[in-house]
């Protein structure tokens, strides 16, 4: 409910602080600007009203006002360091990290344990690039409070970008559960999802980054690292990431070769097809893609279609020439075509044929089998 004035409801300042603190809270910034305001109406000098209507114009991107009312503060209260704070946040979403860090070096001569002049100090220290400085600050603001959410989110996620060390990203992030309110909880599972992958924890790192896909459905890139985890577990559960990622961003070549090869090796064909037939019109110069739609089609049994595949793919690389020979020949072998199964089977021969024999061992004695024939 909109509050046009409150002075006949609430005759003290008290009342007004506590109702524009939760209108504040709630981010009702219009309410708890009135409230403010008519908290100082009644005393223009109160400087918890000051504080919060110049917060209530920050968050509104008023950024003029607030800065005009914390000047006029800090004119009169000189070591009113809850203005100076506000200041610095200002200047550090100004991009003025210099400037943020002298009025932080102020605030901790008036107060030497400032649990936000420290946590300000690690922002600036690290859009400075100044990371060993970001980390010491960091560290300082929680071991004044321990679990707060803003310093040791911000520290796991330096620990976990600039400075290599996904284990102590964990250790932070780890302190903090609990402690990390609903709207930082896309930011949290994302750090949790990324520092368990960069520490080897698959499974893990795959639970949070499906919460993360279940929680944000079009947000392409947690249904991506869900798709990779799973590849890398060599698990077929990745199939349904793969197909949301192609239905939000299509042009992703990795997703397509992906859907298709697991599609295969888990035998669902008829899920898998449909895919093959698009990729080849989506990427028509892509030698991979037409294997693909080939080996389904030798699934198929569709060995005409499937041989034409396999020529087309020959024709638009020089690459995996054995391995292309290999299932050219499998389709002619299947119509009958002696020939050219022969001529096929004999070209393996002449390029590295040796990667099939360590990868694909069943593919390479079936082709000797098969090329055993011709001889």
């Amino acid at each position: 409910m909109s509050i046009e004035n409150t002075s006949e409801q609430s005759n003290t300042i008290a009342e007004l602080l506590t109702q524009a603190f939760a209108a504040y809270e709630n981010e009702q910034y219009d309410d708890a600007k009135v409230l403010y305001e008519n908290a100082l109406a009644i005393d223009a000098e109160n400087l918890d009203a000051l504080l919060g209507l110049a917060k209530t114009f920050y968050k509104q991107k008023e950024l003029d006002s607030s800065e005009k009312l914390i000047q006029k503060v800090l004119f009169k209260f000189p070591a009113a360091s809850a203005f100076m704070a506000l200041q610095a946040e200002i200047e550090i979403d100004k991009g003025k990290y210099e400037t943020c860090i002298a009025l932080c070096t102020k605030i901790l001569k008036l107060d030497p344990d400032s649990f936000v002049a420290y946590s300000f100090l690690g922002m600036a220290n690290a859009q400075l690039q100044i990371f060993t400085k970001a980390e010491k600050f960091y560290l300082k603001a929680l071991e004044i409070s321990p679990h707060h959410y803003i310093p040791g989110l911000n520290l796991s996620s330096l620990y976990l970008k600039k400075l290599n060390e996904p284990q102590k990203a964990l250790d932070i992030l780890l302190q903090l559960f609990g402690n990390v309110p609903g709207k930082e909880t896309e930011t949290f599972y994302t750090l949790l999802a990324h520092s368990y992958y960069r520490n080897g924890e698959l499974l893990l790192a795959l639970g949070y980054t499906m919460k993360l896909a279940e929680l944000f459905p079009e947000n392409v890139s947690y249904h991506y690292l869900a798709g990779s985890i799973n590849s890398e577990l060599s698990s077929p559960d990745g199939i349904p990431y793969w197909q949301k990622v192609i239905e939000l961003t299509p042009d992703r070549v990795e997703a397509w070769t992906q859907l298709l090869s697991w599609c295969l090796a888990d035998n669902q064909i008829d899920l898998g097809f449909p895919y093959a037939l698009e990729a080849v019109k989506l990427f028509p110069d892509n030698a991979i893609f037409t294997s693909y739609l080939g080996r389904y089609y030798l699934e198929q049994a569709q060995y005409e279609k499937a041989r034409e595949c396999f020529e087309l793919t020959l024709s638009l690389t020089q690459e995996l020439q054995a391995y292309y020979n290999i299932l050219l020949g499998k389709a002619c072998d299947k119509l009958g075509d002696r020939e050219v199964a022969k001529k096929s089977f004999s070209e393996v021969y002449r390029y590295d044929y040796g990667f099939i024999q360590r990868t694909m061992p069943e593919l390479f004695n079936e082709f000797q089998e098969l090329s055993r024939k011709y001889n």
